[in-house]
């Protein structure tokens, strides 16, 4: 697509946006007659919204999109998301097939919020449908929760409430939430992404910070010597003699990336200490010597190294996080055998836990 891009300088388009409303109804919905100011507000429109192709920008950028085209403040809005890692794509809510005129947002695959050509050519735009989390926190709905307030949803959320608009749908009887700005709907959306990142694709109870006090206190409370109690206090926290071993066989560089700054390098578990046996947690073969980031990957499952030490990622990683991680690869040195069987069981793991992932996603689509 870069090879298409116009040289001209970005557009300047004018864009109505709503200013502060003086009150809000502390519940039911806003009436659409309901009168509201306007300031003109400059946009800038980033220069890949326009093309040499004879392709439109829609089927550009969303190839089953058959609706009308987007106006300003929705190019807008794409344009803000997908900077952060959102996906908007074309899907179908219409009872005839081939019509994919509704634009669904998701983050790792959980559908977040909805775009449609109706709402954002209200007057002011009405930007997201805005999906709250189901009873399972790993779907989403769209409709408002019971006794749903937007005053204090603004408020937790760190929104003006004359920013948010709350739509009654008489036929159906409920309520929907839609956003006016785009301020608010990235605000609410990386809320969301905080929320999926968090709780519903951590999938990390048993990693190695979550777990260290009470490993730690398990082992001063066992009936082991003293010496051994200080050889798995310090093998727990990646200190000692693991790390000293770990050092010395990677000449106190990553693993992974070369990465030099032994401050930022960390003694790695393969088979974790929870699910290790006790010679297995001080075996520095069941380790490897990590740069921070790549050991939290590695450690929520994220990443992980096939016994011949080729890399695989979880599928929840897109280009947007692995443009911001850096390089990524291989072992840079092909594990011995010891060490292959340890990665074996890491990488079984991972896949159990990639459809556990899956099958969240999965759910949410059908949500």
């Amino acid at each position: 697509m870069a090879s298409q891009m116009s040289s001209k300088p970005s557009k300047r388009v004018i864009v109505a946006r709503p200013m502060r409303r003086k009150s809000i109804p502390p519940s039911g919905h806003y009436p659409r007659t309901q009168p509201y100011n306007r300031v003109i507000a400059s946009v800038t429109i980033d220069s890949k919204m326009e093309t040499n192709s004879n392709r439109t920008l829609e089927e550009e950028l969303l190839p089953r999109y058959t609706g009308k085209p987007l106006n300003a403040p929705a190019w807008e809005v794409y344009d803000a998301l997908t900077r952060f890692g959102f996906k908007i794509g074309a899907t179908s809510k219409s009872p005839n097939p081939g019509v994919y005129n509704t634009l669904r947002v998701t983050y790792r695959g959980i559908y977040v919020g909805i775009m449609t050509q109706a709402a954002w050519r209200q007057v002011p735009p009405w930007l997201i449908l805005h999906r709250f989390p189901a009873t399972s926190p790993r779907q989403s709905v769209a409709r408002t929760p019971e006794g749903f307030d937007p005053e204090t949803f603004a408020r937790e959320h760190g929104v003006d409430p004359a920013t948010l608009y709350l739509d009654y749908v008489k036929s159906e009887n409920k309520h929907y939430l839609y956003t006016l700005t785009v301020g608010t709907t990235v605000k609410l959306m990386r809320d969301w992404a905080r929320h999926i990142d968090g709780d519903v694709f951590s999938l990390d109870r048993n990693t190695s910070d979550s777990t260290l006090p009470g490993d730690i206190d398990e082992i001063q409370k066992s009936a082991r010597t003293k010496e051994r109690k200080q050889v798995l206090v310090d093998a727990r926290m990646g200190q000692g003699k693991y790390r000293d071993e770990l050092l010395r066989e990677f000449g106190s560089t990553c693993a992974v990336t070369r990465l030099s700054l032994v401050s930022a390098l960390r003694a790695s578990h393969i088979v974790p200490w929870a699910k290790a046996e006790d010679d297995e947690k001080t075996d520095p073969i069941n380790g490897l010597l990590l740069s921070a980031n790549v050991d939290a990957l590695f450690d929520r499952y994220l990443i992980t190294f096939d016994p011949d030490g080729t890399l695989r990622q979880s599928a929840l990683l897109d280009h947007h996080d692995l443009a911001n991680l850096g390089p990524l690869g291989d072992l840079l040195a092909p594990p011995p055998a010891r060490r292959a069987a340890y990665l074996r069981r890491h990488s079984e793991e991972f896949d159990k836990r990639e459809r556990e992932r899956a099958a969240i996603v999965a759910r949410s689509a059908n949500s």
